[in-house]
Parts: structure tokens; C-alpha cells; sequence
């Protein structure tokens, strides 16, 4: 008993190039792998708290830059992502650089935009960088730059979308990357 087409199926494998699967895949990781940075980045913006009043969300643009990807290749098919977790300074909050030193009225919190922050000010760090800096003690000197706490949010939610994505767009990615191939073989 033979199977109708056999013939025909295994003439057009030897014809494939030894190239065209591996260069789907990586093609498939690659793009899976961009989707991932990118709805990890929109996801984590909206989830992370930030001011004494805790409110949740932040600009995107404050940890857009916080995500690389280094991309699959024929010699490697595997996608690296890597992802600044460190303490987001809250000067990134603001729009623009301010220009001179800023304090919240006598008895108010210094706001940027929605967050407030209740014992901070805004002066020129030693190394020449402006900061929103708070009190630690009651004494003049001691002050901390105020940082925004983001490493658990982004752990768990870049974990969360690739395994997601991995499961869900892979294999409509590399379906997509094979057919690509495919059809480029074709045309030769």
C-alpha cells in the first residue's frame, strides 16, 4: 500500500533549502520576541505604583529604553531580552528637565504631574544631575534621592507575556515564517 503524493512530498523536501527552516524560525522567534518587549512595556507602565499617594501607572516613555533584544540568527535561533530592573529615579516623571531647584509649597507635597510626593524637593545632585530628593532625619544634611520601585512589576510581567506569546502567536509566527519561505523557494 502506498500513500497517493508520497513521491511528490518527498521530491519537493529534497528541494527545500537546508537553510529555509532555520531561517523561519529565527524569523518566528524574532517576531514573537519584539511583541513581547513591546506588550511587557505596556503592561508593566500601566501596573507600577508610584508617589506617596500610590498612584498606579506611569509614562511609557519613562522604561521604554529599560528593554533590549538581542536577536535570533541562523547559528543562534534564540532570542535574548534583557531588562534593566534597577529603582526608576521620579525625576523621570517629569516632561523636561527643570532648570532651577523646586520644593513643594510650606507644608505640601511637591507634585509631578498626578504623583505626589510628600517631603520632596527637587535641587542639582553633586554629579550634575537634577533629582527629587527627600529628608531621611530631622537633621539638615541627611537626603536620598526618591526612587521608584520597578523590578517586580517588570519580572512578572515579561515572564507572564512570553509564556503567553509562546504559546499563543508562536505558532501562527513560524506557520507564517514557513509558508514566507516557502513561497520564496518557489518563485526560484
Amino acid at each position: 500500500m502506498s500513500v497517493k503524493g508520497l513521491k511528490e512530498a518527498v521530491a519537493a523536501l529534497e528541494r527545500i533549502s537546508r537553510f529555509a527552516v532555520p531561517q523561519a524560525k529565527s524569523q518566528a522567534v524574532n517576531r514573537v520576541a519584539k511583541r513581547v518587549v513591546s506588550r511587557s512595556l505596556r503592561v508593566a507602565a500601566k501596573d507600577i505604583v508610584a508617589g506617596d499617594n500610590e498612584r498606579k501607572g506611569i509614562p511609557l516613555r519613562t522604561i521604554r529604553r529599560r528593554a533590549r533584544l538581542r536577536q535570533a540568527s541562523l547559528a543562534k535561533p534564540r532570542a535574548h531580552i534583557f531588562v534593566n530592573r534597577q529603582p526608576l529615579p521620579a525625576i523621570n516623571l517629569m516632561s523636561q528637565s527643570p532648570s532651577m531647584p523646586m520644593r513643594g509649597k510650606r507644608g505640601k507635597a511637591l507634585k509631578i504631574g498626578p504623583y505626589r510626593f510628600n517631603s520632596g524637593f527637587i535641587a542639582l545632585a553633586p554629579n550634575g544631575y537634577w533629582q527629587v530628593f527627600e529628608r531621611v532625619g530631622r537633621a539638615r544634611n541627611p537626603i536620598r534621592v526618591i526612587k521608584i520601585d520597578v523590578a517586580q512589576v517588570l519580572s512578572e510581567t515579561f515572564v507572564a507575556q512570553t509564556t503567553e506569546q509562546m504559546k499563543s502567536e508562536m505558532p501562527k509566527e513560524l506557520g507564517y515564517a514557513l509558508n514566507n519561505q516557502l513561497r520564496g523557494l518557489q518563485v526560484r
